[in-house]
């Protein structure tokens, strides 16, 4: 069974009935449920439809209710169409189809089906815990609410109370057998920062209102701090066509990153990344050493993809030093040893992974692109894993 929609109006607590069909066999159809329409006193008007015979003139619908002392008839109507409007009170009821053919005649009536009308009931909440979704945190997203008449098939979401419309709809609503409660979880994707109603509409129409709901983010600045380990790939330039190196695998990084700028649709902030690598690498006559360190300063965008992963894209340039860069022959002989000092450009693409907040791990590489005096001028790929704190 279920209840015919109706919405509240006004306020006013007046409540319809709302008709539901069990069928028994027949010629009935099953009725669509919140079919209906408000008539012009304001009560509801309810459909009856039951299955069309292609010869039939018309039909008449008899319908009637159980009162203590047994069934008594309520309506007679004729249509010509396999369906009525009607408007009754809540109690059980019984409706039987005569059809008649195409010269006016009697050809045939349906059994008795039995239906049952019953009063929808106002919904009320009460109170929800958390009061707001903070899209920071490391939490599950769920909204508990307490209340009154909040039955299964009820529609629940939030809307946006302010000057944006939106509603946002749960994945799920578990709803309390006794009707004292419900659990509604959302997917992180669906929720929007702003300030929302939560609403109610039960099967039958009935509306109700909670509070003011809001979703947010806690931390108006995000501080990240992390480092960890960084090799070091050469893909191109005329120094590594001198070099048999191609992957150099002592280095590290640090990065210190600030997050001014926290929106729906992603955060912007700036980081900047000193680094350090070993370069090594032997020939059949000589030896190559130097050490490689700088600092590359980078505008940063993050994207949250759920409660525990973070997506970060980065664009810069910076400064590097080659330093004690020198060969050492197999005679023993050695070069005297140059710093260099190189304006780099560089771009990148992590991921944050946070265990559990504020502590992460991160993943991801850069691509470095040197402007040296070489020619090919050199780039490298650098690739990193390390750990971080968020402040």
């Amino acid at each position: 069974m279920a209840e015919n929609k109706q919405p509240r109006r006004r306020g006013a607590s007046k409540k319809f009935p709302l008709i539901i069909i069990l069928l028994l066999g027949g010629v009935f159809l099953p009725a669509q449920e919140g079919e209906y329409r408000l008539g012009e006193d304001g009560n509801f008007i309810q459909v009856l439809r039951w299955q069309e015979e292609p010869e039939a003139l018309y039909y008449e619908a008899q319908i009637q209710g159980q009162t203590p002392a047994g069934w008594e008839e309520v309506l007679t109507a004729a249509a010509e169409m396999p369906f009525i409007e009607i408007s009754l009170t809540a109690g059980d009821y019984r409706c039987r189809i005569l059809v008649y053919d195409l010269l006016g005649r009697p050809a045939g009536t349906s059994d008795w089906t039995r239906f049952e009308i019953r009063p929808a009931k106002d919904p009320e909440i009460f109170r929800f815990t958390p009061e707001a979704f903070y899209l920071d945190e490391d939490v599950t997203w769920v909204l508990n609410l307490t209340g009154r008449n909040l039955v299964e098939g009820m529609d629940i979401f939030l809307i946006n109370s302010g000057l944006r419309e939106g509603i946002i709809r749960p994945r799920t609503i578990t709803v309390d057998p006794a009707g004292g409660g419900a659990r509604l979880n959302f997917d992180f994707r669906q929720l929007t920062t702003g300030e929302y109603a939560i609403y109610g509409v039960n099967p039958g129409g009935l509306e109700t209102r909670g509070g003011n709901f809001r979703i947010a983010f806690k931390k108006p600045v995000d501080i990240n701090l992390s480092g960890g380990y960084r090799p070091l790939l050469p893909l191109y330039g005329e120094i590594h066509q001198l070099l048999p190196t191609w992957f150099f695998p002592i280095g590290a990084y640090g990065r210190a990153g600030i997050i001014p700028l926290k929106r729906d649709w992603g955060y912007l902030g700036f980081e900047i990344e000193p680094a350090w690598h070993l370069w090594t690498s032997r020939g059949n006559w000589y030896e190559v050493k130097a050490q490689i360190i700088g600092a590359t300063l980078f505008g940063v965008y993050q994207k949250l993809y759920n409660r525990v992963l973070t997506f970060s894209f980065r664009l810069g340039g910076g400064l590097y030093a080659v330093l004690d860069y020198h060969l050492v022959y197999s005679s023993g002989l050695k070069t005297a040893p140059i710093t260099i000092l190189i304006p780099v450009a560089a771009a990148g693409i992590s991921v944050q992974w946070f265990i559990r907040k504020p502590f992460f791990l991160e993943t991801g590489f850069d691509f470095t692109h040197q402007f040296s005096r070489e020619n090919p001028q050199p780039g490298y790929l650098r690739p990193f894993v390390g750990a971080g704190w968020n402040l």
